[in-house]
């Protein structure tokens, strides 16, 4: 899974779904994008 930022920055405008990413020579299938969400969340308590 990553985000669609993290998405474009691997990909560009390329679709992310089922692509490899190598990370410290391990592979790994992209299986999801998830929307950005904000660093900050508020939730009422």
């Amino acid at each position: 899974m990553l985000t669609e930022t993290a998405a474009e920055k691997l990909f560009g405008n390329a679709k992310a779904m089922g692509r490899t990413v190598t990370i410290d020579s391990l592979a790994y299938q992209v299986t999801g994008v998830l929307k950005d969400v904000p660093f900050f969340l508020a939730y009422p308590l």
